[in-house]
């Protein structure tokens, strides 16, 4: 082998050594490279996964602390949840008392959602035609052991979209003060644009009660419900936001009584399962147009000859056309995050409302309510609710609450009142 060839042999030799160092350095450079970009990649998911979580959370505030309840993948299975407090046997117990002639009415007012046309119904013919105890419940929150003390009673309620209802309360409160009211509102006016406040102003007025330091825009919220923006249906049939003794009401704004406590799903539940008690409910946006739903009604108060009838009549709005300002889309974004619970209990409502409606067309094809049969079992099974209520009744204890005339008296308030009309029929019946 000469010289060259040997020197040839070791040059291609180092440089193939060379090659194989420079490539393993390579490598060893990838993997390194691989490694960071893994590490950086795992940190970024990290917090990519907490930021999306950090979104949702916030997406649901209005809904913290939220409860075990199982994923409700339809609304049918989200109604299976609830479990009403009266079963439907004991509310055709209380349906054919009052059919013949026995029992009594409750009416649960909603602000703003048809309830004043129903209670004009109720004061104009029901009690002057039927000697027949009917309830109003005026004060802010709805108290369930009225369920048990007015036995043989039907109970009876309107709802409105939670929108709708909010912005007619705007017009009625905020852009069309109440005159009775009108010195403590600055002397507003219909026309007078500098005077009234905007929809978006009077919303967070209302909503952020706890930095007022008067009382101007909350001068009805004796519990600070009577005009309310947020979730007003499941506070009010709840009553979680009333203070429970006088040491928990100092603490309130003003020492009203008001706490605004945070709700939940389990709320929620809880307002379903009460407005699942209830025997008639009336959606508002139907009782302009005459209905079998109406007829319903009628029958179930004990004034079944009474033709279906619409309650009151649609309001063309011409005055308010004058001074109406569409809503921003904000503004509707902004309502429908303070009522999420309202809205899905609504919606019950409405899917409530239509199965009740079934039932008694059920019922009626079946003829179970008719005749000497609903006349027996009355005589038989039914009490006058009045029985087991004290005397006098012009201010009715129920559960613990009660009324003052007509103020807070440092616990609470009382849950319904009679109509002055009934309150004659009603003692005359007992007497004979």
């Amino acid at each position: 082998m000469s010289l060259v060839h040997i020197s040839n042999l070791m040059k291609s030799t180092l440089v193939a050594a060379f090659r194989s160092i420079r490539h393993r350095s390579l490598y060893r450079r990838l993997l390194r490279f691989l490694f960071a970009l893994a590490l950086v990649a795992s940190v970024a998911g990290v917090f990519f996964v907490e930021k999306l979580h950090r979104q949702n959370h916030n997406h649901v505030s209005l809904l913290t602390d939220l409860p075990a309840i199982p994923p409700r993948n339809s609304t049918e299975m989200d109604d299976q949840l609830v479990v009403p407090l009266r079963d439907d046997a004991t509310k055709l117990q209380a349906q054919r008392c009052v059919q013949a002639g026995y029992g009594g009415v409750y009416f649960k007012h909603f602000r703003k959602a048809g309830g004043t046309t129903l209670y004009n119904s109720f004061r104009d013919h029901q009690c002057l035609r039927r000697q027949m105890p009917i309830f109003a419940s005026e004060f802010p929150f709805f108290n369930r052991d009225t369920f048990d003390v007015l036995n043989s009673t039907v109970f009876v309620t309107t709802l409105r979209h939670p929108i709708d209802r909010i912005l007619s309360l705007y017009w009625f409160e905020g852009r069309w003060p109440r005159t009775c009211h009108k010195a403590c509102e600055n002397n507003k006016t219909k026309d007078d644009t500098n005077k009234v406040a905007d929809l978006e102003e009077w919303i967070e007025a209302i909503h952020d009660q706890s930095n007022h330091t008067n009382l101007r825009y909350v001068r009805h919220n004796g519990c600070g419900q009577w005009v309310s923006v947020e979730n007003y249906y499941t506070r009010i049939l709840l009553g979680v936001d009333r203070a429970r003794d006088e040491e928990q009401a100092k603490s309130t704004l003003h020492q009203r009584g008001f706490r605004n406590v945070t709700l939940t799903l389990r709320h929620l539940l809880k307002a379903k399962q009460i407005l699942a008690s209830f025997d008639v409910i009336l959606v508002q946006e139907e009782m302009i147009q005459p209905s079998e739903k109406i007829k319903m009604f009628f029958e179930m108060t004990g004034y079944g000859d009474k033709p279906p009838r619409a309650f009151g009549v649609e309001r063309k709005g011409y005055e308010r056309a004058k001074y109406f300002v569409p809503p921003l889309n904000s503004t509707l974004d902004r309502l429908r995050q303070l009522n999420a619970l309202d809205i899905e209990l609504y919606d019950y409502a409405v899917r409530l409302s239509q199965k009740n409606f079934d039932k008694w067309q059920q019922r009626r094809n079946e003829d179970s309510l008719g005749g000497n049969e609903t006349d027996f079992y009355a005589a038989a099974n039914c009490k006058k609710p009045m029985a087991r209520l004290p005397q006098p009744v012009a201010n009715i204890a129920v559960g613990g609450d009660f009324c003052v005339g007509g103020r807070w008296s440092g616990r609470t308030w009382s849950d319904f009142w009679y109509f002055p009309g009934c309150i004659f029929h009603s003692r005359e019946a007992e007497s004979k």
